[in-house]
């Protein structure tokens, strides 16, 4: 929206504790973030369930500090990403020029923190519309008082088919807690899943009309919380040598998700054994991994996806990488 048609107004949670507790009623009191920065740009609608993140598309979680770049696919859509923030620290959410499509016109906003039950309630933390670049939104600083995992969402009422990228920077702070580091064992990937493997590859006929490869590993964990997807991503980019490693890393997402839209269909017959090799049945399997294309024949690439199966209840780890050809 043009800002001639909107307006955007801060808020600090200062001026709301300079009043006596008395005179504020609880739903009023002042949030975890302390500085908001709101607009009015296509908020997603409170669901029945009370979790906002059941309004929106979830992509996974992403670092802080750290960037995600995607692209809507419907003209009104919600995406969302989750954070981890640590309690008094600062920062800076943007959707940025660099890396979005000219002409976007944006909305961002902060819920959380998710509470116990898995909720991150319907209560708006911070929002923008169009404070950044052109329209695109940013909120140039907040402050969580409150420690946790926060969902941030972007949304846009107009923008199918156009990209965008979310940049967060840490401004003070530890910003993200402190997140253990994971070392990574093997493990053995079951015989029943690399049959169904050797039958996907000698249906393709040639390595470079599609070939997949599978690795397993395990680690030990004494932490009372799963360790993070990010970090377990880290530890195999260490032990993994694979072309995919020079190009971008993915989204975390979900299994769900990445056997739906990244999953090759000539390497579909994988599917669900993939999302089941390391599960103890009831367990949330979280993917990521990483993208790299080439120019290897004229008007030709080769492309190298690696991505990492995690199960974090179990601390499976199962490493699948499909290579294939396509046009440039």
């Amino acid at each position: 929206m043009l800002r001639s048609l909107k307006s955007s107004w801060w808020v600090s949670a200062f001026l709301l504790a300079a009043c006596h507790p008395s005179d504020l009623p609880e739903a009023d009191a002042p949030s975890a973030i302390d500085t908001l920065e709101q607009g009015v740009l296509f908020p997603p609608p409170p669901p029945p369930s009370g979790n906002i993140l059941d309004s929106t598309t979830f992509l996974g979680s992403v670092a802080l500090p750290g960037s995600v770049q995607t692209s809507f696919t419907t003209a009104l859509q919600h995406y969302s990403f989750a954070i981890n923030v640590a309690a008094g620290s600062s920062a800076k959410l943007e959707v940025t020029h660099l890396g979005s499509s000219m002409g976007l016109d944006t909305g961002l906003f902060v819920y959380g923190p998710k509470d116990a039950s898995g909720s991150y309630g319907t209560t708006v933390r911070a929002q923008d519309d169009d404070a950044g670049y052109g329209q695109l939104s940013k909120v140039a600083s907040a402050t969580f008082a409150q420690g946790g995992e926060y969902l941030v969402v972007v949304s846009s009422g107009g923008g199918a088919g156009k990209r965008f990228r979310l940049q967060l920077d840490c401004l003070s702070g530890d910003c993200e807690p402190v997140d253990p580091s994971v070392s990574l064992g093997s493990r053995p990937v079951s015989s029943s899943l690399q049959a169904t493997l050797s039958a996907a590859n000698a249906a393709c006929g040639t390595s470079t009309a599609c070939y997949g490869e599978l690795r397993g590993y395990s680690f030990p964990w004494s932490h009372s919380t799963p360790a993070s997807l990010d970090k377990v991503a880290e530890a195999v980019s260490l032990t993994e040598q694979s072309n995919a490693l020079f190009g971008v890393r993915l989204v975390n997402t979900t299994y769900t998700q990445f056997a739906q839209t990244r999953l090759l269909s000539r390497l579909s017959s994988l599917h669900p054994g993939l999302g089941q090799e390391y599960s103890n049945g009831s367990e949330a399997v979280q993917v990521t991994g990483w993208h790299y294309s080439r120019e290897m024949w004229p008007d030709a690439c080769m492309v190298w996806e690696m991505y990492v199966i995690y199960f974090p209840e179990s601390r499976g780890v199962l490493v699948f990488e499909q290579d294939y050809a396509r046009d440039c």
